[in-house]
Order: structure tokens, then C-alpha cells, then sequence
């Protein structure tokens, strides 16, 4: 079990009225991770909890314009499983499958981002090869789905490749 916490800085891609541009959002945030085993399934659950500093936006005489932040604090709920294929404990090497979800919620002032207390889902399948007990590299599926203003529903279908690098 290890608590981080950090700082990012964010540029958002945003349209209205047939405008878009770019809004900023400052994000402070307290994370606790947990590891454990499940046999010979390595877990991983993360809970981070974030501080938005979300930029406002209007378009003014057509010009899409930024201006003013709005406070919000959201909630991430983050667990990974790791399914090795040769089955051997500690698993340090070899092919693998992964299956990862994080649930995003918001607290407070939801009238901030979307209204509502879901914000979005992040679900992702992949396989991939642990080269060294160091490092892995997967593929996968990520399947985004976010709830914006105005109950517009996104929906993002991805193909993504990662790198993890365990120091």
C-alpha cells in the first residue's frame, strides 16, 4: 500500500455554438494504491481523489473565449488484474491478459462538469508480455464512456498500446 498525491495541468478541446478552443483544467489530487494477489493474479486497486480547477468558456461575438475557473472534486475508483498464461508465482516473465476498469464520480459542485454524480467509465482488455519483473507491454480495447452537460453521452472505442515500467 503506497499514498501519492500530484498536480496536472490539463488543456481540454471544447466546442460551442460551432466555436471550439481550448480550455485549461489544474487538477491537485491524493491517490492511495493497493496491491495483493488473488493466486497466482497479481491486483491492483487504485482510489484517487481530485481537486478540479475547471476552466469556464463562452463564445463572444464569435470568438470562443476562456475565462474564471469552476470548483469541482471528483472521485476515481481504478482496479487492474493481470492473468498470467503460464500460471507461475512470483510471475516475472511471459505472455499475459489484462482487464482493467475505472468508475470516475463526481462530488460537491457537479453543476461544475455534467450535473450528475456518474461522470464517466473506462473499461480496457488487452494482452501482453512481461519482459522482465520491471516491465510489461500490452494491447488492447479501451472502451471510454462519459457523461457530459446537457446529458450528452459519449462513447469512445479505442485501440491502445501500453508501456508499465515497475521501479
Amino acid at each position: 500500500m503506497f499514498f501519492t498525491i500530484g498536480y496536472a495541468a490539463i488543456q481540454n478541446r471544447r466546442s460551442i455554438q460551432g466555436q471550439s478552443g481550448y480550455v485549461p483544467e489544474q487538477r491537485i489530487w491524493q491517490q492511495l494504491t493497493v496491491n495483493h494477489s488473488l493466486g497466482v493474479i497479481p491486483i491492483q486497486h487504485r482510489l484517487r481523489l481530485e481537486q478540479r480547477f475547471i476552466g469556464r468558456y463562452t463564445v463572444t461575438n464569435g470568438d470562443f473565449t476562456t475565462g474564471g475557473n469552476a470548483f469541482a472534486n471528483r472521485l476515481r475508483y481504478f482496479t487492474r488484474a493481470i492473468i498470467p498464461f503460464n500460471a507461475s508465482k512470483p510471475f516475472t516473465k511471459g505472455m499475459f491478459a489484462a482487464a482493467q476498469n475505472e468508475v470516475f464520480v463526481n462530488l460537491g459542485n457537479k453543476s461544475a462538469v455534467n450535473g450528475r454524480f456518474f461522470d464517466q467509465n473506462r473499461l480496457y482488455l488487452a494482452v501482453g508480455y512481461r519482459l522482465s519483473k520491471k516491465f510489461d507491454i500490452d494491447a488492447g480495447y479501451l472502451n471510454q464512456y462519459i457523461v457530459g452537460a446537457n446529458k450528452a453521452i459519449s462513447r469512445a472505442h479505442i485501440i491502445q498500446l501500453g508501456t508499465y515500467l515497475r521501479l
